[in-house]
């Protein structure tokens, strides 16, 4: 193996696993929620979960994307104390605003406040300590920090996990009091955030950069809020449409493919500084067409790996993986694949700062997902979901490949592009042919 390839493989690890673990600390609690709670409030925790992602990313902006594209510029000339100063200033100010708004609405609407709107509060309250241990989290990988990293985001992970599951077995367990162990959690994981932050970079209050910050960052947003609505739109079709109980079975078979978002998230997390670097290097468009390769091998090989252990991972988590769920699954898995590739191949967009490109394809993937969930819902059940999560992420990857292609191109094997496509077509075909010739046999999804 390349040596390249191994300090890769090495850094997946250790930046990559133990980044995205905080993100995940609900997997291993799973089994607990699945229990006590039971599957149908796990469905509706789990609906809240994913609206608290896009709530972070609304008011986040993707402006932690543009100080990780800026830093190293910023750092030649000592300015990058500055540049932090503005990321955390803006971070306040917008902060100090939801507060305001959440004081404002709950006086107005003491008496009459929705109850199932308190699930939002806590979601809400989390979001500037989050916003801390993000771009600490950013800083310790640029400045190379592993050990530090590893224990910033083992500590969110174990601690985030810990007081939901003595929440759990303490008092009466709902949804509502979840969230806010969760939000207590990472309110202690972001006072040791910024002792972090505060070891390498002593921080300068200043807006200087907050418009050029903004200007790159903005334009992504809406291409998150597409992947977002990808990932999201099946469990909100399904919480309409279906039962709860399906609502919880499907939450469930998205834990189980969160192994896969793991591994994914973990290359991501790895790539990002390493293509950062590259686009300032002569010659450096020969990694990004190397690495394509390898990534679609490797996924291959761990959805294979995860269809595999996925009845023992779901007995784990609470469930019972039936034949109609291991379909459902396959397809996430084959979508979030897709999806992990596109992290390389919009190299090109990023390389000439059109990020907004980006956008394109993701809103016209969450487009064609919301159009085929909702049409063969209440034909396919939550299959329904899978299949167009999985289709969505395979328009925006061609969408976004081609633009990025057109701007600045890179000499990608479109041959494992194509043979990758047609695998996961002929997949795709076979599931749904399975499940519409005899419907009978996979009209039920049991736990």
């Amino acid at each position: 193996m390349p040596p390249r390839i191994k300090k890769l493989l090495k850094d997946s690890f250790i930046y990559g696993f133990s980044g995205v673990l905080s993100r995940f600390a609900t997997l291993i609690t799973v089994p607990v929620y699945s229990r006590v709670l039971g599957v149908d409030a796990f469905g509706i925790l789990d609906l809240y979960i994913t609206i608290g992602a896009v709530l972070f990313v609304l008011a986040e902006v993707q402006i932690g994307s543009g100080f990780m594209r800026d830093y190293y510029d910023c750092k030649k000339s000592n300015e990058h104390h500055q540049l932090l100063g503005s990321v955390l200033g803006f971070y306040t100010a917008s902060y100090l605003f939801y507060l305001v708004v959440i004081v404002f609405l709950l006086y107005l609407f003491s008496e009459s406040f929705p109850q199932h709107a308190w699930n939002l509060v806590p979601i809400i309250l989390a979001i500037f300590p989050r916003q801390l241990i993000y771009i600490a989290g950013i800083l310790l990988r640029l400045e190379g920090q592993a050990t530090q990293f590893l224990s910033l985001n083992l500590s969110h992970f174990f601690l985030v996990a810990a007081f939901g599951v003595v929440y759990v077995f303490q008092f009466d367990g709902e949804v509502k009091g979840v969230l806010f162990a969760s939000l207590l959690a990472q309110c202690v994981v972001s006072v040791f955030a910024i002792k972090l932050i505060l070891r390498h970079v002593s921080i300068s209050f200043n807006k200087r950069y907050l418009k050029p910050l903004l200007h790159y960052s903005v334009p992504i947003v809406p291409a998150v809020l597409g992947g977002w609505a990808l990932d999201a739109v099946g469990r909100i079709i399904i919480a309409n449409e279906l039962t709860p109980l399906d609502l919880g079975i499907y939450a469930l078979l998205v834990k189980v493919a969160m192994i896969m978002i793991l591994a994914i998230q973990a290359f991501r997390m790895t790539w990002e500084p390493i293509m950062v670097k590259k686009m300032s290097e002569s010659g450096g468009e020969e990694t990004f067409a190397r690495i394509l390769p390898h990534y679609f091998v490797v996924s291959f090989a761990f959805i294979i790996l995860i269809l595999a252990f996925s009845p023992f991972v779901m007995a784990i988590l609470g469930g019972e993986l039936t034949q109609f769920g291991l379909f459902t699954l396959g397809l996430l898995l084959l979508g979030y694949a897709w999806q992990g590739s596109i992290n390389i191949i919009a190299a090109g967009n990023a390389y000439k700062r059109k990020t907004y490109l980006n956008s394109i394809g993701s809103l016209s993937g969450a487009f064609i997902c919301v159009l085929i969930t909702v049409a063969l819902v209440n034909q396919l059940g939550i299959l329904a979901a899978g299949l167009g999560f999985m289709i969505g992420m395979m328009l925006s990857f061609c969408i976004t490949f081609y633009f990025a292609q057109s701007i600045h191109h890179i000499n990608y094997n479109y041959t494992v592009i194509i043979g990758y496509g047609v695998l996961t077509v002929l997949a795709a075909l076979l599931v749904v042919t399975a499940v519409l010739s005899n419907p009978k046999a996979y009209s039920v999804v049991g736990l």
